[in-house]
């Protein structure tokens, strides 16, 4: 009997539960880091709020969302001390985006859960 990769593993919390918060607390570490620690409130509210995905999956549409919100934040605050920053978020996302884009023309197919290879 064939045993299943990662069958003795099991996480008392799923990784999202843990990963996701980390990615968030370093967010604000870096927000405060490049505009000093006046900014670490606003970058907290920012981290909590931003939809944070837990892996892109091959998907440009996950880092390009976070573009979006990382936009509307600033058109919803147009003083904020974050400008900086999020210039930085948004290219640092856009270039993923960029490169899952690239690596997605390569294919010579997409697979698509539950549909097979075509």
């Amino acid at each position: 009997m064939a045993r299943r990769y990662g069958a003795g593993m099991r996480p008392s919390r799923p990784v999202a539960c843990l990963v996701l918060p980390a990615r968030r607390r370093h967010l604000v570490r870096v927000a405060a880091a490049i505009l000093g620690p006046t900014a670490r409130d606003e970058a907290d509210a920012f981290a909590s709020a931003v939809p944070l995905l837990l892996e892109f999956e091959g998907d440009p549409g996950g880092p390009i969302g976070e573009v979006e919100y990382a936009g509307q934040w600033l058109r919803d605050r147009p003083g904020s001390p974050l400008g900086p920053f999020l210039a930085l978020f948004t290219a640092q996302r856009i270039r993923v985006a960029s490169c899952l884009a690239a690596d997605l023309d390569g294919r010579s197919h997409v697979d698509l859960p539950g549909h097979g290879r075509p």
